[in-house]
């Protein structure tokens, strides 16, 4: 996956795998996990993010916040 700007995986769903990725963008998230989701595992991605963020979990708020969130064996450059 590549591009400019933006996210390039949003996740809104809970029981996702993102897994042997590779991520090429200018800015941007790379990975963005928000709100009440849960069981989400990130493994074995390759991200390049000059001016971004490669991988972010959010709380929206006190009460919707990502639960049981797993990353490992990932490449942020």
């Amino acid at each position: 996956i590549s591009g400019e700007h933006a996210f390039e995986f949003s996740i809104s769903a809970s029981n996702t795998l993102i897994h042997d990725n590779f991520i090429n963008m200018t800015t941007g998230n790379g990975i963005y996990i928000r709100g009440n989701m849960t069981n989400v595992t990130v493994s074995n991605n390759s991200i390049i993010s000059k001016n971004g963020t490669g991988i972010l979990v959010k709380m929206l708020s006190k009460s919707k916040y990502p639960d049981n969130i797993t990353v490992n064996n990932n490449v942020l450059i």
